[in-house]
């Protein structure tokens, strides 16, 4: 039998062995899983009723005691609480709950009798457990009726309107108010004693305070009895009162004494019950018990079949593994070996497998493999050997010099370029050799010129530059070579290393550097004749805004005296118009009189027509005039602008009217924000801006919208659909008496001044705005408008402008703390402190203010330290910081630390208050200001800035200046400046970065 299974064994291939090894084993499985399956059955069957049953008698158990201790703990409760808290809250709370839990032990009850029938039916004893269900219902029985008397009993005392205390309090109150208004004071205070006694009894519930508050109560009534001063009719008021009040503790002390026997029935119930609940409840823990004792006889069958099932799963097991092992083990450790040592570069590894099976077959593939992987390995040799040599050939013809050196330093191939550089060291020297080696040779033949004096200090810092590959670098030889070294550092840590000799390229270099230097030569001298002619034109320029300040000057003056009898020209005008059409028209009766007496009203309406376009004229004249003189007199306010672009469209709408073809489109302006500006001189720009484009429509839009651009700007754009303007006019459009037509002003359709957008370019760019246009002929113009939101420098004349400006104030000095504390704050700033450089630096982080006001001369971090912190610091690098100094000595190192302006101590007030506010971009400087140097290289916007070169200022020609002098940055100041300074007029503003000459 053994021959036979072992021939058929040996005849299966390796799928067939699995396959028959899989099936046995899952038919072990399958045979384990029925027994278990059968054992698992019976024991459902002979445990399932009884654990059912007896579970659900032992719940039912624990409920009715759960229940009988939640009714007990409620009616406690109740009986407690109901005479402080009300019989209506007690209700609620206490006595609807035990009710619950009453009516929930009966129903627990019922369900136990009917669940103990079941499993007495089961086979178990269940007849004391029975019994103590029907003890335990009879007496939760009695113990509801009494409860239900005892609520009854407290209901008649304790109902809040009916009840006997609610009766008694309100008699009580009365007698007492009766006691008071008699002024019975002895006997008062025993009633209100009475009336603390009751309360007591109400919260304590001792008879004795009961019997006390009758005795009391009944010395009261004695005192009134004896009273021969009271009245008899309120003696027998009070004597009826205090009646009723005795007949009233009489009844509540029956009603206390027959609840305390409602309680005492409570308690006895209580006693009877709980010993029977105590005995059911065993009772249902010994059923539990005895099914449990069924159920481990019945697990313990189950566990003996699946137990021996398993045993004989074990046994078929261990006899299919020695099977497998024996067919199939041995082969897959023979094909392992002879793959570990392929693996290993054995190629002549062969496997030896005598089986007609998988694994002979696998045998037979792995050694012609083998023999496959040998003649490849020898063709990759062959291959390798010849990619080696042409990569030696390419790095041959590299034209600058090669090198690879290996992680260890060494040298690994070069070519010969890189030996020719090298000239004789690397005869010496070869593959294998370290780069350390190399290069100290080549510094000992003194071939470096770098090095020559300091070889081994040169040695380390150009082993540092090879050990981190970097920008390539240049090394000086001492023949005169010049080489650039190029080193990289490779993913596996090799350093590649490309020379490259640039010995001519150095010398063009030179040659090319002479020649800039001749250059920047001929360039200075050009350069002085070029700032001749420039001083020329300077004096050229101002002679022409001479000029055109004297043509200003005679426009207005010229306009002034043709307003006088063009306003009688345009009066006698209407009046001959008005005379003649009620005078002379009502008279023509015939056909001719009346076509004399049109033409005579049309021409007088001419004469009306264009007087009131030169009045227009006159007055554009007049205002541009006042605005390049500064006689116009500005009221400026804080406007929302959409409400001024909104009035402008309301004033032009009549123009808009009298073309049906075109029409006023109001965009988004619901964005723009408020602006500082004179609102009538902002109108009349959009008025003339929304005229212009009517004026030159005459079919399709014009449309007026704003937002705000990047910058902060609100960014206004009138847009239209008219005959759009020129790219050769559209830059002379702002400028004086020119317009984008060329015909005449006074006659075509369209003419006028060409002064309203002059006009409104003064008035834009007086509040640091700007105005521009965009427009290509036939596809209509856009007028934009670009205005700063918020207040800017030269706007408003009052002490500080916008919001609330923080100003931190540094220095050591408690009395110059407070001065300039003072100060600032009486300009309307706000004001923090701090007496050294550590605490300044601390406060400005924490506050971030608006400028900081710097002392230098403290103990610890002075104030050049703590100002190079600030710029060095990225949260407050931005802050302008104003330096305070006695030490006229510190400009230079004030400038080097980044400080944005310098005033001098003993301070000036309103030379200080001019730098903080210029610092701050607020308001004009008070007074004149005169800039040292040339406008072209210093700009200051803060109001009306005359400029003037240092050496162009003759000595003591401030003294008696009443203004503001402001030196700039690299700008050389008069000495003779700071002696003027001196007076209390002169206010002078030092910027960092300025000297003093003489």
């Amino acid at each position: 039998m053994n021959d036979f299974i072992r021939r058929r064994w040996g005849g299966l291939g390796v799928v067939g062995k699995l396959s028959v090894a899989s099936g046995a084993m899952l038919a072990l499985v399958f045979f384990v899983g029925l027994v278990a399956v059968v054992a698992l059955d019976y024991l459902w069957a002979r445990t399932d009723d009884v654990i059912q049953h007896t579970v659900q008698v032992q719940r039912l158990a624990l409920q009715v005691r759960g229940g009988l201790l939640r009714a007990h703990r409620s009616e406690k409760d109740f009986f407690h609480s109901w005479p402080t808290v009300g019989l209506t809250e007690a209700r609620n709370r206490h006595a609807t709950p035990c009710r619950v839990a009453l009516d929930s032990v009966m129903h627990d009850s019922r369900l136990l009798q009917d669940a103990l029938h079941r499993v007495e039916r089961s086979g178990l004893e269940v007849s004391a457990a029975d019994r103590s269900v029907e003890v335990i219902t009879m007496a939760v029985a009695d113990y509801s009726d009494a409860f239900e008397r005892g609520v009854r009993i407290a209901t008649q005392l304790g109902h809040e309107e009916t009840g006997l205390r609610a009766r008694m309090e309100a008699l009580a109150n009365r007698a007492e108010e009766r006691l008071a208004a008699l002024e019975k004071d002895e006997m008062l205070v025993l009633f209100r004693n009475f009336r603390h006694v009751v309360l007591r009894f109400a919260l304590i519930r001792k008879l004795e305070d009961m019997k006390t508050a009758r005795s009391l109560l009944a010395g009261i009534h004695a005192a009134v009895n004896r009273d021969a001063i009271m009245d008899p009719q309120d003696r027998k008021e009070l004597a009826a009162m205090f009646a009723r009040l005795q007949s009233g503790l009489s009844q509540a002390h029956e009603a206390e004494e027959e609840l305390i026997r409602c309680m005492a029935v409570f308690d006895r119930q209580m006693e009877r019950v709980e010993p029977v609940v105590d005995r059911l409840v065993k009772a249902t823990t010994g059923q539990v018990r005895g099914a449990r004792n069924h159920i481990d006889e019945a697990m313990g069958i189950a566990v003996g079949a699946v137990g021996f099932a398993l045993l004989l799963c074990l046994v078929l097991a261990v006899f299919i593994y020695r099977m497998l092992y024996r067919s199939l083990g041995k082969n897959v450790l023979l094909l392992s070996r002879a793959a570990n040592e392929l693996s290993l570069g054995n190629m002549g590894t062969r496997v030896d497998i005598d089986s007609p099976d998988e694994f002979g077959r696998l045998g037979d593939t792995l050694n012609g493999m083998a023999e496959r992987m040998d003649r490849m390995v020898n063709s990759l040799e062959k291959e390798a050997a010849v990619a080696s040599d042409r990569l030696l050939e390419a790095i041959e013809s590299i034209p600058d010099g090669f090198a690879l050196y290996d992680q260890q330093d060494r040298l690994v191939l070069c070519n010969s370029n890189y030996m020719d550089i090298e000239r004789g060291t690397l005869d010496m020297f070869g593959p294998g050799d370290r780069f350390r080696d190399i290069l100290r040779c080549n510094v000992a033949r003194g071939m470096y010129r770098d090095a020559v004096g300091d070889e081994e200090a040169w040695l380390e810092h150009r082993m540092r530059l090879h050990a981190n590959p970097g920008e390539p670098f240049e090394q000086r030889l001492t023949d005169g070579r010049c080489l650039q070294i190029r080193e990289y550092r490779t993913r596996l840590g090799e350093i590649v290393c490309i020379v490259s000799d640039i010995s001519q390229r150095k010398q063009a270099e030179e040659e090319l550097f002479s020649f800039n230097a001749d250059l920047e030569q001929a360039v200075r001298e050009r350069t002085k004749v070029l700032v001749s002619k420039t001083r020329e034109l300077q004096r050229a320029n101002r002679r022409l805004r001479e000029l055109d300040e004297m043509k200003s000057n005679f426009l207005s003056t010229v306009s002034h005296e043709l307003r006088t009898p063009l306003t009688s020209l345009l009066g006698f005008s209407r009046l001959i118009g008005r005379d003649f059409c009620r005078e002379f028209v009502p008279r023509a009766d015939d056909a001719k009189s009346r076509s004399k007496a049109e033409r005579i009203r049309s021409n007088l309406e001419i004469i009306n027509s264009e007087g009131a376009r030169l009045t227009r004229l006159i007055n554009d004249v007049l205002d541009l005039s006042r605005i390049e003189t500064g006689k116009v007199s500005w009221r400026d306010q804080d406007v929302p602008l959409p409400e001024l672009i909104r009035h402008a469209a309301d004033a032009v709408s009549g123009q808009f009217a009298e073309k049906p073809h075109v029409e006023l489109v109001l965009g988004a302006l619901d964005g723009l924000p408020i602006v500082h500006v004179d609102p009538d001189r902002m109108q009349q720009v959009f008025i003339n801006l929304l005229n212009n484009a009517a004026k030159f429509t005459e079919y399709g839009s014009v449309t007026i919208q704003g937002d705000v651009d990047a910058r902060g700007f609100a960014h206004v754009q009138v847009r239209d659909t008219g005959i759009g303007i020129s790219a050769d006019h559209i830059d002379m459009i702002f400028d004086k008496f020119q317009q984008a037509n060329e015909g005449d002003t006074l006659r075509t359709p369209q003419g006028g001044s060409g002064l309203g957008l002059a006009i409104s370019r003064q008035i834009v760019e007086r509040y640091r705005g700007h105005i521009w246009a965009e427009s290509e002929p036939g596809n209509g113009t856009v007028m934009h408008v670009a205005l700063p939101a918020t207040r800017m420098a030269g706007v408003c004349d009052s002490e500080t402008d916008g919001p609330l400006h923080t100003v931190l104030v540094v220095d050591d000095d408690p009395a110059m703390l407070q001065l300039l504390g003072a100060i600032l704050r009486d300009a309307g700033y706000a004001v923090e402190t701090a007496a050294s450089g550590e605490d300044g630096l601390k406060k400005a982080r924490q506050l971030r203010p608006d400028l900081i006001s710097m002392d230098l001369l403290m103990p610890g971090m002075g104030g050049l330290e703590a100002v190079s912190r600030i710029r060095g610091d990225s949260l407050l690098a931005s802050i302008p910081v104003l330096v305070a100094t006695v030490d006229t000595s510190a400009d230079d190192a004030v400038c080097a630390m980044g400080a944005d302006a310098l005033v001098r101590k003993p301070l000036n007030r309103d030379e200080y208050l001019g730098a903080v506010r210029f610092l701050l971009g607020q308001g004009e400087l008070k007074g004149p200001v005169l800039a040292l140097g040339r406008e072209e290289e210093h700009r200051f916007d803060c109001g009306n800035v005359r400029y003037c070169a240092g050496e162009d200022l003759p000595p003591g020609t401030l003294r008696g200046f009443d203004g503001t002098v402001i030196v700039p940055e690299s700008v050389e100041m008069p000495s003779e400046l700071l002696e003027d300074s001196r007076e209390s007029r002169v206010r002078l503003v030092v910027m960092p970065g300025a000297s003093l000459s003489g």
